[in-house]
């Protein structure tokens, strides 16, 4: 009888679905030609898994796409519903850790031996049904995978985030979602979705379906534009969802459980989501969200409708070529979207909200007298929002010294990352690759998308780009993360002296330090 193959079996065989950065960089290159048969391709593998496209109506999905905040905003969805009795499914990327913290149920990542299941299973099917160019790669066959385990494990509910963009991810095969949220827009993977918030609102937008109503949150005009234009071409109606003061929380204000300001925005589109979401799957509504306004004029439901319909029928072609994004008629939408009301939160609803951890994300870990400061912002905006964070926390927690460690992907403008940064203060900065090293190991965090040459040579550019803004200040370049941190230790000299860190610019790099420092996984996972 032959051994079963175990989990660390599973990720090397995932990892051989990585491609290597040749590949990787002709696929960019030629991903405007192929973006548009993505949907079918994805259609392709779930009936090789007797999985229908149709058959995910049965996940009853929240489709979420944006460019910061996308994560948090899934989070507290799932969250919500979890505390309301749901059966949640919750898909998302990048991992931290352990790739199986992309495939979650009930708020926990799949246990090693559930994901070593599920992965042979389809695993073993696909490879016997694709033809040779017809093998997923590694993001798409775990949106495959986690479709096929939600259908598996009968969740009554499914978050799903977005990858990149939104009309011809992955995720997008979604035919018939309960509800879509858009969070806050900006400039990231624009070599993909086009150098204009105009263009990457059109891919954002691309998740809305017929007849489905979507939330989004305040957007630079230019972006908001286009999101109402493509809602009304597709036949969506498109709402605003209001400040989180627009809810009443009779125990006072909320504490929420991912710090940063900007989650408010975040809690706020989650509450929305959620909402509706019961709005059109349940007949308790009223009951499950206390004494909220039902007044159907203020919220989005999107029924069958005469005047979607008639825009509908005006619109020409809903899907566009990449590369050749038609926005001109969607400059100029009839009507600004309505900000919805807030309502009245239920204990459960406030406990759900305060309760809800997103690693990795506005995240400390204490490490002797060390206090790491976690936060994968990887835009413009978001660092803005990490440094503001960091800043306050060290009004109340003020450490002797203060480091920072970052780094970021190649697609990404290091000045505009580094300059928010600058007015933190650091005693130093230090710059390494994603790369583990030391004794830490990890086949989950294997990365064949890049070259280690590469990102060593990224790391210069930081140094380089941080002394032109920072007036030469302390500076290094470390080969691995381990080599980083080990320098941070050697700083915090005797019980008295204490060391305030900030690790930045990207989730892997959070996710690389996550793994030296709670390798038990007790905190992140």
């Amino acid at each position: 009888m032959p051994t079963a193959k175990t989990y660390q079996e599973a990720i090397a065989a995932l990892n051989t679905l990585q491609s290597n950065a040749q590949v990787l960089e002709k696929a960019r290159r030629e991903r405007s030609r192929n973006a548009a048969n993505n949907i079918k391709w994805m259609e392709n593998l779930l009936r090789y898994l007797d999985v229908e496209p149709s058959d995910l109506d049965r996940l009853n999905v929240i489709h979420i796409s944006g460019t910061k905040g996308k994560g948090s905003t899934c989070a507290f969805t799932e969250s919500l519903l979890r505390h309301l009795g749901y059966k949640t499914g919750f898909y998302s990327s990048p991992h931290l850790v352990a790739v199986r913290e992309r495939i979650r149920i009930n708020g926990r990542p799949i246990s090693e031996e559930l994901f070593t299941q599920y992965f042979w299973e389809v695993y073993g099917r696909l490879i016997r049904a694709c033809q040779p160019d017809e093998m997923p790669p590694y993001f798409k066959f775990l949106t495959v995978m986690c479709f096929y385990v939600f259908l598996k494990e009968k969740i009554e509910v499914a978050v799903m985030e977005v990858g990149i963009g939104g009309a011809y991810d992955c995720t997008n095969v979604i035919r018939n979602p309960v509800v879509c949220g858009v969070t806050s827009l900006g400039y990231d993977h624009m070599p993909i979705l086009g150098n204009t918030l105009a263009e990457i609102a059109w891919h954002k937008a691309g998740i809305f379906k017929r007849n489905c109503p979507a939330v989004t949150v305040t957007q630079p005009p230019e972006a908001m534009a286009v999101l109402q234009g493509r809602a009304a071409e597709i036949g969506a109606a498109l709402s605003v969802s209001p400040d989180l003061s627009a809810y009443g929380c009779p125990s006072g204000p909320i504490h929420l459980g991912i710090e940063g300001a900007i989650q408010s925005l975040n809690a706020s589109l989650a509450l929305q989501l959620v909402k509706l979401w019961l709005m059109r799957k349940t007949d308790s509504v009223n009951e499950t969200l206390e004494n909220w306004d039902s007044d159907e004029e203020n919220v989005c439901l999107c029924k069958e409708n005469s005047e979607i319909e008639k825009q509908s029928a005006e619109s020409a072609e809903i899907e566009k070529p990449v590369g050749s994004v038609s926005i001109s008629k969607l400059e100029k939408p009839a009507k600004i979207p309505d900000v919805l009301e807030g309502y009245k939160l239920s204990s459960i609803l406030v406990n759900a909200l305060e309760s809800c951890v997103w690693p990795g994300r506005f995240q400390t870990i204490r490490r002797n007298n060390v206090q790491y400061y976690l936060d994968g912002a990887h835009t413009k905006d978001s660092v803005e929002y990490c440094a503001q964070w960091f800043k306050k926390v060290q009004e109340t927690q003020t450490s002797a010294r203060k480091f920072l460690i970052f780094n970021s992907t190649a697609d990404r403008k290091p000045e505009d990352l580094l300059r928010p940064l600058v007015s933190c203060g650091f005693d130093a900065a230090l710059f390494c690759p994603n790369i583990l090293g030391g004794s830490a190991g990890a086949g989950d965090l294997l990365n064949f998308t890049v070259n280690r040459d590469h990102q060593m040579a990224r790391c210069s550019l930081h140094e380089s780009v941080w002394k032109s803004l920072s007036d030469e200040r302390c500076s290094q370049c470390f080969a691995t993360v381990a080599d980083a941190l080990s320098w941070i230790e050697g700083q915090a000299h005797g019980d008295d002296e204490h060391v305030g860190v900030l690790v930045t610019g990207s989730l892997h790099l959070v996710g690389a330090v996550l793994t030296v420092l709670d390798p038990s996984l007790h905190n992140t996972l």
